[in-house]
């Protein structure tokens, strides 16, 4: 049984899945492979752990099959993270990366990354596609229908396979990459866009200068709060 992580193309700032895939290529060039990936699902140690026990893990993304709904609140620009199997370890999120969410102030709101390398550009132009049918939680080891945010799973190989979408448990996959480092981490430190600051993310457009964007979001001397 392979271990893997499945995650969905969502954002919740209420951008289009292929405008966030066109932002996390600009992110991967310019970190010469690396991009991180916002999810709310708590997925726990167990991402660490296999990762380190296999050397790397697989994870696969699919858009998102609800429609899109716009954000309420405020939008946030995370700045620190910490590692959930070894919490003494810590940092700040790379230079070149921008992770964003929803903010509401007042709410616990935990935010987590995956930590993800590809050599190949990401795009929504299906890689192959996974059959749920066959995939089980690692947690649990429950049959999987259908999902939605993110999940770890074992699946008998392959993880992917030529076949259609021919049912609800046929999942297409719009691209892979493999999780590195601390594969799996919480988001703790942040900061509200401005307005200025959400149109500039949001109107960024491929060839447009990605390290300009993300020194202005995550510039030096920021006003940096504690998740909550």
């Amino acid at each position: 049984m392979a271990a893997f992580v499945w995650s969905e193309i969502s954002s919740s700032i209420g951008e289009e899945p292929e405008h966030l895939i066109v932002r996390k290529e600009a992110e991967r060039v310019a970190g010469s492979g690396e991009f991180w990936w916002c999810v709310d699902a708590p997925l726990g140690i167990g991402v660490e752990i296999q990762a380190e026990r296999r050397g790397t893990l697989p994870v696969l993304f699919s858009k998102s099959r609800s429609s899109r709904t716009h954000p309420s609140g405020q939008i946030r620009v995370w700045d620190t993270w910490r590692s959930l199997l070894h919490p003494d370890q810590y940092g700040r999120i790379p230079s070149h990366v921008i992770v964003t969410s929803s903010h509401h102030p007042g709410r616990r709101q935990t935010r987590y990354a995956l930590i993800c390398h590809s050599s190949v550009e990401l795009t929504c132009a299906p890689v192959g596609f996974c059959d749920l049918a066959h995939c089980k939680s690692l947690k649990g080891k429950d049959r999987v229908v259908t999902l939605k945010g993110a999940h770890l799973l074992i699946k008998e190989k392959p993880l992917l396979s030529v076949r259609g979408p021919a049912s609800q448990s046929v999942y297409s996959i719009a691209f892979e990459a493999t999780l590195a480092g601390h594969s799996l981490v919480v988001l703790e430190k942040f900061r509200v866009l401005t307005e200025s600051e959400l149109s500039g993310l949001m109107e960024y457009k491929a060839g447009d200068d990605w390290r300009t964007l993300t020194k202005m979001l995550r510039g030096v001397g920021a006003n940096v709060g504690a998740a909550r």
